[in-house]
């Protein structure tokens, strides 16, 4: 149908019927638009909302249309009767629907809303089904305002429209009066409440008693609420699929039971850090709801270990299961299983905390479950290397990992772990006291490594931050890395670490002596008000933007005064003011390792700069050779930063190039009339007849362009000519597509080519 009807636009025939509908739509748009600013009063006291000659493109506006407006008036008053056989007029309306979902932005949508009856009723879902709720409670006023008119007032009931509701911007102004004012709306499918601490039955239960049709609610940290709550959705019994209700300590047994026993489509169920819920709930949702792929009892320490085991033997479609810090969970859950896969859908597994859990129960999991990604044994301290030997079967399935506190996993393990599964994304090792820097830097060589998590990792040195900071490329760059309390890192090694991880959202540093200065602390998160004060006082994570901050004061700090970034007790905590301010400001006393470490460094970079071998004096060659180890420490530091910059600016170069390139092979198609250059959519314009314009003659006689390898010639300057020459020859391969065509001008293509044969020539001068 949609092929039929494209080509009934652009018949020759229809052409120009078309464009003079569109011309008239456009007038009544306007039109429309200067009616609705005179009579902008009126239009408020009739629905209730703002008028749509607001800049905002909000649904609440959105609403807000003159199609009441007659159109045979603005027929009228734009002297042309409106052509309803023109073919916009003929598209069905599910197909008008669709082309609106594909508009870019909503203020898009809203302006199509005004331009037809026809056209408002197309969009009008588009705008309601999920209306927009910024950080600003009069937006959702003015939604209330909207629905508290009465129906006959409106141009359609919106409140029939909405069907997902999600108001977690609003949660510190969420009250029972406002969710009251929701309860209109009778078709909701999706309601979001999460940390809307201050609502409560009184304004949740009408609410959820008119929509029958729920399919999901999420009520996270509503603490307030009680059973009520809970059984005021089984009238949505048929289609429920879904509740979150993560921290509701009032809802007890006998809510969650009546939930199961009525709604036995739920797929989706959190009732964690629920205090009352016991085995009879957990094993009601088992026994009824045979279709849940995730179980979330977590934190429940009334729950006994058979829940995990009837959940694991009863639910066939299980792909999450979380039973961390259930203190009944142990061996015997896991030991009753068969040795044979048999639990092929679970994919997240959470144990934390379960201590009885032994390395005979992860082996045995993971035989049962062979294709788990996210395994979470935090806190389980009597887990071992052996288990991270069981762990190696999981191999490229294993995505995430949390191993924190796990005390007794070595170097040995990590190394084994690395070579087996190499897309782990995240880690956590935090307080694992065994690990040294040869396990961070076999977790570096993770190409796919995203998050990493060392807190309290208190064998930490610089060498592993300078091996996490040795990935290259944008695409290998770490996200979030969690250094707290490692007091072995320096400010050096931190910078270097921010230089080339272009992509570092998060990084904690709570703890770290170094960093616990003022001039960094302005671009720290602010301290959560539950922690101490000495929490507080040790707080130091940047996240966003504070990264970047951070990033761009160590680089001006750096290039200001190197010796400042060495001065304050800033390495390792071991290097303060002291011996006369010989380095910027003085470095203090160091011991005999960190002088090794450091003379070790300045090896390693020396051969990064010059790996053929040169200076051939070796550290002599660098003027590094008798002189202070103290001063060869500084020595390693500026190296690395000059290292580091050098190397942002050269992908930073590469990539302007490459850029400049692009626009430059480009600049002749973007003067092309791009409505011509397209198939179906525009009136063919008839060329006269003629001879055909030659085709550009090349250089070599006709024959695309072959890079050649010149003797020379750097690499990246021989893989510049390479692209070049690729999109020249892509260049001259659509022009002889367009070459001929009738409904494409052939003066453009004939200035086109003028261009590309001009690009030809001038590479073959280059070369």
């Amino acid at each position: 149908m949609y092929s039929d009807d494209v080509a009934s636009v652009t018949s020759s025939d229809n052409e120009q019927v078309e464009n003079d509908s569109i011309r008239r739509a456009l007038r009544r748009s306007a039109l429309l638009r200067s009616a609705s600013s005179r009579h902008g009063s009126s239009a408020v006291n009739r629905s209730g909302a703002s008028s749509p000659t607001s800049s905002s493109s909000n649904s609440i506006q959105s609403a807000e249309t003159d199609s009441d407006i007659d159109m045979d008036e603005v027929a009228e008053a734009d002297g042309v009767e409106p052509d309803k056989d023109a073919p916009v007029h003929q598209l069905p309306s599910e197909l008008l629907t669709v082309i609106f979902t594909m508009l870019p932005e909503r203020r898009d949508v809203h302006s199509c809303l005004l331009v037809s009856k026809t056209w408002f009723m197309s969009c009008v879902d588009l705008v309601w089904f999920r209306p927009h709720l910024p950080k600003d409670l009069t937006r959702l006023q003015q939604l209330l305002r909207t629905l508290k008119q009465p129906v006959s007032s409106q141009t359609v009931p919106y409140s029939t429209y909405i069907r997902r509701l999600n108001l977690t911007n609003l949660t510190g102004e969420m009250t029972d009066e406002l969710l009251s004012g929701v309860a209109v709306c009778t078709r909701l499918e999706r309601l979001t409440l999460a940390n809307c601490t201050a609502l409560s039955d009184a304004s949740l239960v009408p609410v959820l008693q008119q929509n029958s049709g729920l399919q999901s609610v999420d009520v996270t940290n509503v603490s307030h609420i009680t059973d009520a709550t809970i059984k005021a959705l089984l009238p949505s019994k048929r289609r429920l699929q879904g509740l979150y209700a993560t921290g509701c300590a009032n809802i007890t047994n006998a809510a969650i039971v009546a939930l199961a026993t009525e709604c036995r489509l739920l797929k989706r169920i959190k009732v964690n850090s629920c205090p009352n819920v016991e085995d009879e709930a957990a094993m009601a949702l088992v026994d009824n709801c045979p279709q849940l792929v995730e179980l979330d009892l977590h934190e429940n320490s009334a729950l006994s270990g058979s829940v995990a085991t009837e959940a694991l033997r009863k639910l066939p479609n299980l792909r999450e299961l979380r039973v961390g810090q259930v203190t009944g969970v142990n061996d015997a859950c896991f030991l009753g299983f068969p040795a044979r896969p048999q639990f092929d859908r679970l994919r997240i597994i959470d144990l934390t905390a379960c201590n009885a859990i032994t390395d005979a129960a992860v082996d045995r999991l993971v035989t049962c479950a062979p294709k788990l990604r996210h395994v979470v044994l935090a806190k389980c301290t009597r887990v071992t290397d052996r288990s991270i030997r069981s762990l190696l079967r999981l191999g490229k399935s294993l995505h995430y990992l949390h191993l924190g506190h796990c005390a007794s996993i070595t170097d040995a393990g990590i190394a084994q772990l690395v070579r087996a599964c190499q897309r782990i994304q995240y880690i956590d090792v935090a307080n694992c006291s065994q690990l040294t820097d040869a396990a961070v830097e076999d977790l570096a060589s993770l190409t796919k490594l995203r998050r990493i998590g060392l807190v309290k990792c208190v064998n930490i040195t610089d060498a592993a931050i300078y091996a996490l900071a040795s990935r290259s490329g944008f695409e290998a760059s770490l996200e979030r890395v969690h250094l707290s309390y490692c007091a072995g890192i320096s400010i050096p090694a931190v910078l270097r670490l921010v230089n080339v991880c272009p992509r570092l959202s998060h990084l904690s540093l709570t703890g770290v002596t170094a960093f616990l200065r003022s001039d960094f602390r302005q671009f720290c998160r602010e301290p959560p008000p539950e922690f101490t004060q000495h929490h507080q006082a040790l707080f130091c994570v940047f996240s966003g933007d504070g990264v970047k901050r951070l990033r761009t004061h160590l680089n001006q700090l750096a290039e200001a005064d190197m010796g400042y970034l060495l001065g304050g007790g800033g390495f390792a905590g071991g290097l303060g003011p002291g011996i006369g301010g010989g380095l910027g400001g003085g470095v203090g006393t160091a011991t005999l390792e960190e002088l090794i470490a450091a003379q070790r460094r300045v090896r390693h970079i020396v051969n990064e700069v010059f790996p053929d071998g040169r200076p051939h004096g070796g550290l002599d060659g660098l003027g590094m050779d008798g002189i202070d180890p103290l001063a060869q420490l500084e020595h390693v530091h500026h190296i690395e930063r000059v290292m580091a910059r050098l190397e942002m600016e050269r992908q930073e170069g590469l990539e302007q190039r490459h850029q400049q390139e692009q626009r430059q092979l480009r600049e002749g198609f973007r003067q092309a009339d791009q409505r011509q250059l397209r198939e179906g959519f525009g009136q063919p314009e008839i060329q006269q007849p003629g001879p055909p314009t030659a085709l550009p003659v090349l250089p070599e006689g006709g024959v695309p362009v072959v890079a050649q390898p010149v003797a020379g010639i750097p690499p990246a300057a021989a893989r510049g000519l390479e692209r070049q020459t690729q999109q020249y020859n892509e260049a001259l391969q659509q022009l002889q597509m367009l070459e001929g065509r009738p409904e494409v001008d052939q003066q453009l293509v004939a200035e086109l080519r003028r261009q590309v044969e001009q690009h030809g020539r001038e590479m073959g001068q280059g070369e």
